[in-house]
């Protein structure tokens, strides 16, 4: 079974179509895709969740890499 797009995954999708409409010349339909954007939920950020619990074992190995160092 598919996974459905997350709205990130749409709201890049229905971009990219206005954009298309737009150079195409058809401007209702790049505003219609414009619209359906307004209409997407809008993924929360959960800045004091566990994203660092993530984020730092990714930079303690760049540092302990020498990445930085260059």
């Amino acid at each position: 079974m598919k996974e459905a797009w997350n709205s990130d995954q749409s709201t890049q999708v229905l971009n990219n179509m206005a954009i298309i409409y737009r150079q195409k010349g058809d401007l209702a339909k790049a505003e219609a895709c414009q619209g359906k954007v307004q209409t997407l939920p809008k993924r929360a950020v959960n800045w004091q969740g566990a994203w660092w619990e993530q984020i730092i074992p990714m930079i303690k190995q760049y540092f302990h890499s020498g990445a930085a160092k260059e």
